[in-house]
């Protein structure tokens, strides 16, 4: 591919790709520079022209997290009017660093736009046959299902067309070869749809909404037992068909790696633990069979305790507030309300849950009403903060 290189460049090329594979790319632009080639005659012009050499330098940028200049190579190579855009690898690179730079912005949904043009061009190249279709790169259709699925979320999985191509391209990747990502990202996906499902009055039984994803969620432990995320959705699943015992079990195994959970997967779980302990959640059919007062409560505090050991914010010191209020514990529970109002200035719908919560919980308390005395105090402190912010100086 590409234009013809001198058999005399070969080697210093091979030298490069095996720089790059030991994880040392910042030799590569000094080594592949006009000022270099020329004194000590490593490389000739055509060779630097070439665009294996481009790719090189492409790769050396992406090594260095510098996504910018990998993308203005990536341009330069396929020219100004983008004629030169024959190379399946290209793409995918460009995608790529699309991909990571808007991660590294907050992965917002419409900045992975570039990243999934990008993507869905590498995946377009025709294939000579089945064998060539399956040697793909799997992390190219696990990248595109996660916009997609980046996408469906944003919309609260209104989008069905974002959804449904969330899920082809998840197992695309998973015909290709199976890894505990691309299941467990099939299970998130899949247990998202039959949350929506559920929301809109399904009639399907807990068992026929939630098993597709349980199952995807197995095959991913299967593959990777010690990441808490797939154990931590297994609970949340298993919660969801009221089987108890097997989601307290299985919680332990996220205990034994807790130093791995993230925060989105620790705050959702600990928000499905606490909605199927407290009866005032429950529909008809959900009363004493899914849902019980304070079934998983004890489970739910534990898990916000343990992020709490690394994380701090509001929202968790809230979830702690309602863990604790499910055990009965108020004047804790008052204590966390507290200290959640502290920190929950700019989101007024929670504060109004703090300030609600702490308030039914003090009430409680009535032969230490200092504790309401303190709560009015920092309901009103809060409340202050507000006010000084929205006024103009």
């Amino acid at each position: 591919k590409g234009d013809e290189l001198g058999l005399a460049d070969a080697e210093p090329l091979s030298c490069l790709d095996l720089m790059l594979h030991l994880g040392v790319p910042a030799l590569i632009p000094v080594l592949t520079s006009d000022a270099i080639s020329e004194t000590y005659g490593l490389f000739t012009p055509t060779t630097l022209r070439s665009e294996r050499c481009k790719l090189l330098l492409i790769k050396a940028a992406m090594l260095r997290s510098a996504w910018n200049e990998a993308m203005e190579l990536i341009r330069d190579l396929f020219g100004p009017d983008g004629s030169n855009d024959r190379l399946r690898e290209a793409h995918a690179l460009l995608g790529e660093c699309s991909y990571r730079a808007a991660h590294e912005a907050g992965n917002a949904p419409i900045d992975l736009e570039e990243a999934l043009k990008a993507y869905e061009a590498s995946l377009s190249f025709l294939r000579a046959d089945v064998a060539e279709a399956l040697s793909e790169d799997p992390v190219l259709h696990i990248r595109v299902a996660s916009i997609y699925a980046s996408r469906a979320e944003a919309s609260n999985m209104e989008d069905s067309e974002a959804a449904a191509k969330a899920m082809e391209h998840y197992k695309r990747s998973l015909m290709i070869f199976p890894t505990a990502e691309a299941w467990m990202s099939s299970g998130v996906c899949a247990y998202r749809m039959a949350c929506l499902a559920r929301a809109r009055g399904s009639s399907l039984t807990p068992a026929e909404l939630f098993g597709e994803a349980m199952g995807y969620f197995t095959e991913a432990n299967v593959l990777d037992r010690c990441r808490p995320q797939v154990n931590a959705w297994l609970v949340i699943c298993s919660v969801e068909l009221g089987q108890v015992q097997i989601a307290k079990q299985t919680l332990r195994q996220v205990f034994r790696f807790a130093e791995r959970l993230d925060l989105r997967t620790g705050m959702e779980l600990a928000s499905v633990l606490l909605r199927f302990s407290d009866l005032r959640n429950a529909t008809g059919a959900e009363r004493h069979v899914l849902i019980e007062d304070g079934r998983y409560a004890k489970e739910a505090t534990a898990v916000v305790r343990l992020l709490l050991n690394r994380w701090d914010g509001g929202d968790i010191r809230l979830l702690l507030a309602r863990a604790l209020a499910l055990t009965s514990e108020d004047a804790s529970a008052v204590q966390e309300v507290c200290a959640a109002l502290a920190l929950l200035d700019d989101n007024e719908p929670l504060r109004t849950e703090a300030a609600t919560l702490g308030r039914a919980c003090a009430a409680k308390l009535i032969a230490e009403p200092e504790w309401s005395t303190m709560l009015e105090r920092d309901i009103e402190a809060a409340s202050e903060r507000r006010s000084q912010r929205e006024t103009p100086t």
